[in-house]
Parts: structure tokens; sequence; C-alpha cells
């Protein structure tokens, strides 16, 4: 997996890989909710997904799931 090479090849470990199998239109994304839990418990470091649309419902949604994480204190990846 590139995602799993890039993590390594930056010294972070990764904990999981969790694919989404939910419609990105609904809002019971249990792959996503699991990532977002372990983020605010502060378990999780970073995030990384293969493709940003996927990740946010709609640009509203990704802005909003990114100012969630940006005030936990989450860092980003550069």
């Amino acid at each position: 997996m590139e995602l799993a090479a890039f993590a390594k090849r930056g010294g972070n470990e990764m904990i999981g890989i969790f694919k989404e199998t939910a419609s990105g239109a609904s809002t019971n994304r249990v792959a996503r909710n699991r990532i977002l839990d372990l983020a605010q418990a502060r378990q999780i470091d970073a995030v990384l997904v293969s493709e940003l649309s996927r990740w946010g419902r709609s640009t509203q949604d990704l802005l909003d799931t990114l100012n969630k994480l940006g005030g936990w204190r989450f860092r980003s990846l550069p």
C-alpha cells in the first residue's frame, strides 16, 4: 500500500487500516466515526486517506471535520 509506505518513510506507526463501505452521502459512516473517536481520544496523531473525496461527504463536511481535528490539536502530515 502506498499510504503504509508513506507512513513508514516518515517514521510513523500505523495502528490500523479502515475501509469505509458506507456511501459518502450517508451520515452513518462507521469507519470514519471510529477514526474520529480515536483522534478525539488522542490515540492517533494523523489520518492518511487515499482520496480526500472519500473522507468528506461534501466540501462543508470536509471543512467541518478538519476543524474538529484541528480543535483537538490533531496534527497534519506534510
